[in-house]
This record gives C-alpha cells, sequence and structure tokens, in this order.
C-alpha cells in the first residue's frame, strides 16, 4: 500500500513574521486557515514535505526546488491556496489553506 504524501510543516509568513494558522499545523490535517490584517499584501506560504522525495505545488507552481517558499499576492477577503503534495510513487495528497485578509471597514459603526 503506497505512502499518502504529508507536509511536515506549513508556515505563512507576513513580512518575515510567522503567522498563526487554525487549526495549530498538525501533518493529518488538511484544511487551514489564517487571518492577516488589512495591509498584508503578500504572503510567503513554506511548505516542508515530511518525505523529501516528494514535489510540493502551491497554486499550481512546483516549488520544491524554491526551498519550498511561494509568494501569494493577496486581495481583500478570502485566498485560497491549493498545496498538492506529488509522492515518488505517484500518490497525492492536498492540503487547503484559507488565507483571510482582514478588512476593517467590517468592523466600522453602521450610522442611520
Amino acid at each position: 500500500m503506497a505512502n499518502i504524501p504529508k507536509l511536515q510543516n506549513l508556515l505563512v509568513l507576513i513580512a518575515g513574521k510567522s503567522q498563526p494558522i487554525t487549526p495549530d499545523f498538525n501533518t493529518d490535517i488538511t484544511d487551514y486557515q489564517c487571518l492577516v490584517p488589512v495591509d498584508a499584501t503578500n504572503a510567503n506560504v513554506l511548505a516542508t514535505p515530511a518525505d523529501r522525495r516528494d514535489n510540493v505545488i502551491i497554486n499550481s507552481i512546483d516549488i520544491t526546488q524554491a526551498g519550498q517558499t511561494k509568494t501569494i499576492p493577496l486581495t481583500t477577503g478570502e485566498n485560497m491556496v491549493p498545496i498538492i503534495l506529488l509522492g515518488a510513487d505517484y500518490t497525492n495528497n492536498t492540503y487547503r489553506l484559507n488565507i483571510l485578509r482582514d478588512d476593517s471597514s467590517f468592523d466600522l459603526p453602521i450610522i442611520v
């Protein structure tokens, strides 16, 4: 039976600082969310495979040779980032990261 490729680590970096993801990273959980400030225009996603022979693809770009980091341009609201792992034995696994760029205008009071 083939092993399902998994991530060893998943980080979202804004200006070089790690941002919290929800839930906390666990190699067996494949759906994550990260809330970033409204002034964040890009996020660097770092995805490290548990097996170094596996390829990592983020937003359709193979980043395996690029140090497992991909810069994601952010729009206000939801930014869905698929992270696909392709195993050396041709198995695959998909992680989903939703980066939510906060829009502080949602927090403004309504004036009547």
